[in-house]
């Protein structure tokens, strides 16, 4: 009986034994897996900054020509933008004057300091209505950061000979520096 209880202590004992050890097994293991998932993700993290860095890069080159014209445009000084606007004049054969500039809020400050400024210039002219059309549509599309924001077209008299008068409000952004 002294035989059958001391191996029954020793059964018990390694059977203690092998339960601390699958415990301790399991324990290492998932402490493993989770030392692998973050490396795994730490690496994924790097590779795809690295992939962003490299598109941002890329897409920077690649604009690089358009970012320098369109800066070059940004920075016209009123009296360019008004010689621009009023050289629509001749090309659509009507009388375009610029009567007023008016700087219009405060504008918003750029990236690289310089502060964009939204101008409204009061536009007339005086021709034949399809004249006045393609002065119009040559506005719309002038190169410039610039939007046609009201027009107002009214015939002069009356027949088929009367002149039309257009009356538009343009709203050009730039970066020059305008006193009030």
């Amino acid at each position: 009986m002294k035989r059958l209880q001391l191996m029954s202590w020793i059964v018990f004992a390694l059977s203690l034994f092998a339960c601390g050890a699958a415990f301790y097994a399991g324990w290492y293991l998932l402490g493993e897996a989770t030392v692998r998932a973050e490396a795994t993700t730490s690496t994924e993290q790097r590779s795809s900054r690295a992939a962003f860095t490299e598109r941002l890069q890329a897409l920077a080159a690649d604009t690089k020509v358009e970012r320098e014209r369109l800066e070059a445009i940004g920075h016209n000084d009123v009296i360019a933008i008004v010689t621009r606007i009023e050289s629509v004049g001749p090309a659509a054969n009507v009388t375009l004057r610029v009567s007023d500039a008016l700087p219009e809020g405060a504008g918003m400050e750029l990236p690289d300091g310089s502060h964009l400024v939204p101008i409204v210039f009061l536009v007339s002219a005086e021709g034949g209505f399809a004249a006045l059309e393609k002065a119009l549509g040559m506005l719309e599309n002038i190169p410039l950061p610039a939007s046609v924001i009201q027009v107002e077209l009214e015939k002069g008299g009356e027949g088929a000979a009367a002149l039309w008068r257009l009356s538009a409000r343009i709203r050009v952004l730039t970066t020059s520096a305008i006193s009030i």
